[in-house]
């Protein structure tokens, strides 16, 4: 009988299996194993075309694997927008014919380390999708310095979106302290998709060709300082700083608001309302409402916000570009609004036209003093005389 695998007889087989113990050590001149006999070289030779087929078979797992191995790592380059790079020499994405969808982006990178050591939710492929879409920007500015003035004009330009203080919204707030530079990055990338993705009356869903939105100094501003001034720069991202000369109204603004929202909180019949539309509801602000007006706390505030502008200022002019920021006076905006709005425009890349706010001014036509406790008027008045904001007191 023969092996039909082996193509030899059974005493060929079991001879080929025997050991070189159970031989002691030696194979003799008339075993099958001897190298004289036909039937050795006939196992010697089926051994020799075994391990010749297990290499073959080893060299193709390899050369398969490598394959797919490389096949992936060009798909996770291509979807994290790196160019591709063979000996030191750039490739084509036409010479690639791997095509890769966001869908397929997405489930390889899910869970996945990426190459430049970070981890695959550092990415965000929608908005990398569409940065080259439309212009960004950011309004920096301190709490009541009319930064809802500026932000409710640019937002009455047709090509124009511009969202209010978005990174106090409810999901939006981060810990800066304990939150890296790149991930603060990618939080404004989120906020500016989801901007984009929101329609407004004038500003329709694929309309906008500029979006932006206000950032407070102490939305990370100050904290990432000329580092974050360097990565906005590096995107092209505009920045627009807002400042209002006059503290001591922003000051008025300030403490009005803080104590109408205290007030209003104890009230289930009344609403706290920090941007009022309409004449009325300015009133009830602008009437009903007396603050303190001590030198010991009115000077210290003017000061620290003085401080922080300047601060911010030397900030964007150190590190950005000067095509990439402007500045601009809640003043001038105020009285020359038209004028202002088409510097502002040219520097979004929008055609200029007269734009509107539904916001009413809250302090307008009421003397600056009446809002101070009468006995403190005086004081006040006098510490403001000494100090380089004496001329605040024009409206006094």
């Amino acid at each position: 009988t023969r092996l039909s695998w082996f193509g030899m007889n059974k005493t060929a087989y079991h001879a080929a299996n025997v050991s070189d113990e159970e031989l002691g050590g030696s194979v003799h001149s008339h075993s099958p194993l001897s190298p004289s006999t036909p039937c050795a070289r006939l196992v010697s030779r089926r051994r020799s075309a075994v391990f010749t087929i297990s290499l073959v078979a080893a060299a193709i797992v390899i050369f398969v694997t490598g394959y797919t191995a490389g096949e992936r790592h060009e798909k996770k380059l291509l979807g994290l927008g790196l160019p591709l790079v063979a000996n030191g020499d750039l490739l084509d994405e036409d010479d690639d014919t791997v095509e890769v969808t966001d869908a397929e982006t997405i489930e390889t990178f899910e869970g996945d380390d990426d190459i430049s050591g970070g981890t695959s939710r550092d990415i965000n492929p929608s908005t990398m999708a569409a940065e080259s879409s439309y212009q960004k920007f950011l309004v920096f500015a301190e709490q009541r310095s009319g930064s809802r003035f500026l932000t409710d004009l640019l937002d009455d330009h047709p090509h124009v979106r511009c969202g209010n203080e978005e990174l106090n919204q409810k999901g939006a707030s981060m810990n800066f302290k304990h939150s890296s530079l790149d991930e603060y990055m990618n939080m404004l990338d989120d906020t500016f998709e989801r901007i984009y993705e929101t329609p407004t009356q004038h500003s329709p869903v694929g309309q906008s060709k500029v979006i932006g939105f206000k950032v407070m100094y102490n939305q990370g501003v100050t904290h990432y300082g000329k580092d974050l001034m360097a990565k906005l720069d590096e995107a092209g991202i505009k920045v627009i700083h807002l400042i209002r000369r006059n503290k001591l109204l922003q000051y008025i603004s300030f403490a009005s608001n803080e104590k109408d929202k205290h007030i209003k909180a104890g009230n289930p019949d009344s609403k706290h309302n920090a941007h009022p539309k309409t004449k009325e509801e300015a009133e009830l602000i602008r009437d009903e409402m007396t603050i303190s007006g001590k030198p010991g706390k009115v000077l210290p505030f003017m000061e620290e916000k003085t401080e922080a502008d300047t601060k911010v200022s030397n900030l964007i002019s150190s590190y950005l570009d000067s095509e990439n920021y402007a500045f601009v006076d809640y003043e001038d905006l105020s009285d020359k609004t038209d004028e202002e709005m088409a510097r502002l425009f040219d520097l979004l890349g929008v055609e200029a036209q007269t734009v509107e706010t539904q916001m009413e001014k809250i302090h307008e036509g009421k003397q600056t003093r009446s809002y101070f406790k009468p006995n403190q008027q005086e004081a006040l008045k006098e510490a403001l005389e000494q100090s380089q904001y004496s001329w605040v007191l024009d409206g006094w």
